[in-house]
């Protein structure tokens, strides 16, 4: 796979208070304060990153009294809009000389390749809140809703199925806008989500008779997870749930042996640990039950491809690596950060 680099251009156009004794709310007419900030985007894919694929939303937070410790105030969040697919932009004015939190997030499309406005309103459902009803104006509450997307079919290879996009790329910027000072910001999208990838190898030479099904459980996966990151680059994510994916694999048993191919089943999920199973089916009564983690801890990893190979009934079932998602493992961060936490409160 190679490395896809696109350019995101967020401009912040702020209106400045007079520089007097005493400031006032009131910006000035007269005097304008430019800050530009440059995000730049990577994604490891067959295809070029194409933003109008996904759907794109700029956060902007900041500190405010009337909020209590740890809570930052959602300035606003903006819906951005690629018109070539390739970068994105945002003005906005009369913005006071603060810190802010700038959040960009590109998440798959729920209902991909439609633009009319019903579902273009399904999709930004992606987008949610700890309490939808209240409409909170704490930015620490908002979250990405994975759900929708652990409930979509499996990826998989023989048959070759391509997995759906489950990819959630996210910036961060914390800076401070300044009186007459033009303020420039370089950040990176990051991939927050992982893939794993279990290779059950060729099923005839596993198996007793042919295999008609193969059924992956996973146990208390995170369903969603927060936008903001604590300020250490963590994926936060809560409310677990349970999902299972039937494959039916290709018939493997009348093909010359050289021509036979590994079954694959390929999902994308929220940075956890993982707990599941496998479940195998043949046409002559067999039900096998392979447990995903019998002895050791398998991590998924934002970032990450954390691959489960299938090492037969009778030899310790599966074992476990990590890998990037491009030839290279360049920003590929193997030490895992330890966000997740299914017990998480708030995030900050």
């Amino acid at each position: 796979m190679k490395k896809i680099s696109n350019k995101i251009w967020l401009m912040a156009v702020c209106m400045w208070l007079s520089a007097c004794s005493e400031q006032t709310d009131v910006p000035s007419d007269n005097d304008m304060f430019l800050s530009s900030v440059e995000l730049t985007a990577s994604r490891a894919a067959e295809d070029d990153f194409n933003f109008k694929a996904h759907m794109n939303r700029l956060y902007i937070g900041e500190r405010k009294q009337e909020h209590g410790e740890g809570e930052l105030h959602l300035h606003s969040a903006s819906d951005l809009y690629s018109m070539d697919g390739v970068g994105l932009s945002f003005r906005e004015t009369q913005m006071k000389p603060a810190w802010y939190k700038f959040v960009m997030i590109s998440a798959p499309k729920i209902v991909p390749g439609t633009d009319d406005y019903a579902n273009r309103t399904e999709n930004f459902k992606i987008f949610t809140e700890m309490i939808p009803e209240i409409g909170s104006c704490d930015l620490n509450s908002y979250l990405i809703n994975y759900e929708p997307i652990l409930k979509m079919k499996p990826g998989s290879e023989a048959p070759d199925v391509k997995c759906h996009d489950g990819d959630i790329f996210r910036g961060i910027v914390n800076c401070w806008l300044k009186n007459g000072v033009n303020t420039k910001e370089n950040f990176n999208l990051k991939r927050i989500n992982g893939l794993l990838v279990i290779d059950m190898g060729i099923l005839a030479d596993q198996f007793d008779g042919k295999v008609t099904s193969v059924t992956l459980k996973i146990d208390k996966t995170p369903s969603q997870v927060y936008v903001t990151d604590d300020n250490q680059g963590k994926a936060k994510c809560i409310n677990p749930i349970n999902v299972e994916y039937q494959t039916i694999p290709d018939d493997m048993e009348n093909v010359a042996e050289k021509d036979r191919r590994h079954h694959k089943i390929i999902v994308n999920l929220l940075p956890s640990r993982l707990n599941g199973s496998i479940k195998v089916t043949t046409d002559k009564g067999g039900n096998y039950k392979f447990e995903l983690t019998p002895v050791e801890e398998v991590l998924i990893k934002p970032n990450t491809r954390t691959l489960l190979t299938f090492n037969g009934i009778e030899q310790g079932y599966f074992k476990t690596e990590y890998a990037g998602y491009n030839n290279t493992g360049i920003d590929i961060d193997d030490s895992w950060n330890g966000g997740w936490n299914v017990n998480s409160g708030k995030g900050k």
